[in-house]
């Protein structure tokens, strides 16, 4: 699916210098943009909307997006917020159709559900759509410890076949600083957007947690895997330490 080498002489070329065309979007509505290549659009987002950009027509279309992908066919990543950039070039200079995705940012309002009972804590936050990607937090009393698992879009590093295990990176913002903690994150059962932190949640990591606003998980590369908002983390916090004692 990426074919880097494919663009290296388009996005060279002053056919780039072109002005991009801005695409009003309305979240969880897919809309499709027929053109020609080279095209450029401009599409707004709001930090934390998860986007997903397919070529679903063209026979060798491929897109970038500045500052983020190159030479894809089918993307799915979490906004930081702010304008997208997304350019369409392909070597025949076929016409194509990109279909293009936004949905809802999460409501930081139900964040985190949790439930509590026979001795454990659970709690879920969705990046976008309830039922979606996620992310969950869990302990049991006299567990191992507090896990940490991503159900999620993957990002080009997590969704490579050979991947199993690899350094990452969870960042909270606190107070308007972003505080990083280093993890490894592990594949669960082969699939390949479904992974764990490898070693318990320390403590840390989980006052963080409690006292953020948000949470960004980060790949080895660097990518975006997931944000979501912490409201309601601190609730969940407590009741770790309640029942599992950390």
């Amino acid at each position: 699916m990426i074919r880097p080498a494919a663009l290296v002489t388009c996005l060279a070329a002053p056919a780039w210098a072109q002005d991009c065309l801005p695409v009003p979007v309305e979240p969880g509505a897919p809309r499709e943009l027929p053109g020609e290549p080279p095209a450029c659009y401009e599409v707004p987002t709001e930090a934390g909307q998860r986007a997903h950009l397919q070529v679903v027509d063209g026979p060798d279309a491929l897109f970038s997006i500045d500052g983020l992908a190159e030479a894809q066919e089918d993307y799915a990543f979490v906004s930081e917020g702010g304008p997208l950039r997304v350019r369409v070039t392909s070597a025949t200079g076929a016409p194509f159709v990109l279909r293009l995705a936004v949905e809802p940012r999460a409501d930081a309002s139900r964040a985190w559900r949790m439930t509590e009972g026979e001795g454990q804590v659970s709690g879920r936050a969705w990046i976008g759509a309830e039922g979606g990607p996620s992310f969950g937090v869990s302990c049991m009393a006299g567990g191992p410890g507090v896990g940490l698992t991503y159900d999620g879009l993957g990002t080009a590093a997590l969704t490579r076949p050979e991947a199993e295990e690899m350094p990452a990176v969870i960042e909270i913002e606190v107070g308007g600083a972003a505080r990083r903690h280093s993890v490894t994150l592990r594949r669960i059962d082969g699939f390949d957007r479904y992974w764990e932190v490898a070693d318990a949640l320390g403590g840390p990591l989980l006052d963080d947690f409690a006292a953020g606003s948000t949470l960004r998980l980060l790949d080895a590369e660097g990518s975006v895997a997931g944000r979501v908002d912490l409201g309601g983390s601190a609730r969940l916090r407590d009741a770790i330490e309640r029942r599992c004692g950390s």
